[in-house]
């Protein structure tokens, strides 16, 4: 791919990828959050590499032309390990950000330096074949120090890529199993934009390994770059919608209407319970699984009492709050009570309140969606899916064998 053939379309591509990394990373700046600033990171170290390469193609501000060269190691070793730590951050709710991270910055660091003294230290002819384009460069004359330095770059570029593509797959993949020990739904939490974003960010990089390594390969640079732009906009947008995901967001309308729910437990008890739960260590013996019993019998009371199930973003976080205990307590109580996660204690009230209504006839003008939305489910589609899960058979099957 010869960029000496860019044309409007690919100019106007780079610089829209470069206006939307600087605006997204601005935006992301404005947050709190700790996954928000990493992004900020990714997006302003993004723009800033779309701009080193725009100025010496096309901008060419000349006290600005060589920084490309002094910054394109660190910037380029830095990106992966950026977007790993927003995944990291994202889908682990017990990870702090450190000075361990520092760690997975280290080559862009150690060669970002190399670089620097290197690139101090060629002449401008030097420099020049070192930013012209591939067909351009003269292979007559033997590799300077500073290019090898970039080819070793290059291809440890390609090797993180794989490597923090698998950490990042096992992340999403453990996130799946997460979400359902502290939430009744999936809609949002999934993270399937992450998904597919490490999908997409690991066939380009293939792309451009396959690029690197076979000069004689042509691709549309109209199309290349359509990708690129597609990327920023694309990771841009749905971070920018995307919310920390293990924490309690709202306090469902229900726990505020329901005064009698909060009386389950008189003084006592909740100095005793929380007292046994503030242990560093709580082991299982007979005591204690007595212990996370009687959680799970008030936590089954509460639920019957006040139908709390029938909020469609009921989150463990809520009935911890209005038990007065610890969230991981109330999560191990149920998995040794039932055997299964709170996704699948919440949905079992739900569905055995989908089956009243499905075989009651004064429901019969709800459609099976509205019966869904009615029992706590956010979408027909999930209804369904947990439905035929739990029942063996679907909500519309199960309502015909009762029907007249």
């Amino acid at each position: 791919m010869s960029f000496t053939e860019m044309n409007q379309v690919v100019i106007a591509l780079l610089i829209l990828s470069m206006i939307h990394a600087y605006v997204f990373g601005i935006l992301f700046f404005t947050h709190k959050k700790v996954s928000s600033r990493i992004m900020a990171f990714y997006m302003l170290n993004v723009a800033l590499q779309y701009f080193l390469f725009l100025n010496i193609r096309i901008f060419r501000i000349e006290p600005l032309i060589d920084l490309f060269l002094y910054l394109i190691v660190l910037l380029s070793l830095a990106t992966h390990p950026l977007i790993y730590l927003y995944v990291k951050v994202l889908t682990n709710e017990k990870y702090r950000f450190t000075k361990r991270a520092i760690v997975h910055f280290l080559p862009a660091l150690i060669l970002g330096f190399i670089s620097v003294v290197l690139v101090a230290q060629t002449d401008d002819n030097t420099r020049n074949q070192l930013m012209a384009p591939v067909n351009e460069v003269n292979t007559d004359t033997p590799l300077p120090l500073i290019a090898i330095v970039f080819f070793v770059s290059t291809i440890l570029l390609f090797l993180q890529i794989l490597f923090y593509a698998v950490l990042m797959f096992k992340l999403l993949y453990s996130h799946d199993k997460n979400i359902e020990e502290v939430y009744s739904y999936k809609q949002n939490l999934s993270l399937l934009w992450l998904k597919i974003f490490v999908v997409i960010y690991v066939l380009y990089y293939i792309l451009e390994f396959v690029l690197f390594a076979f000069k004689g390969v042509n691709i549309s640079t109209s199309a290349y770059y359509s990708l690129v732009a597609l990327h920023v906009f694309f990771v841009g947008w749905m971070a920018f919608k995307q919310r920390d995901i293990y924490k309690s967001h709202h306090t469902p309308q229900r726990i505020y209407n329901s005064t009698s729910a909060i009386e389950i437990r008189n003084e006592d008890k909740q100095e005793d319970v929380i007292k046994s739960m503030e242990a560093e260590h709580y082991g299982e013996n007979s005591e204690d699984s007595e212990k996370y019993l009687k959680l799970f019998s008030e936590l089954q009371s509460l639920m019957l009492t006040s139908q709390l199930y029938l909020e469609k973003e009921l989150s463990l976080y809520d009935l911890a709050q209005l038990l007065q205990t610890n969230k991981n307590y109330l999560s191990k109580a149920i998995n040794l009570s039932t055997g299964g996660t709170f996704y699948d204690f919440i949905n079992g009230y739900r569905i055995t309140e989908a089956k009243k209504m499905l075989r009651d006839p004064q429901y019969k003008h709800l459609s099976i969606e509205g019966i869904g939305l009615s029992s706590g489910f956010k979408s027909r589609s999930v209804f369904y899916s947990v439905f035929k899960k739990m029942e063996s058979i679907t909500p519309a099957a199960y309502r015909s064998d009762y029907e007249v």
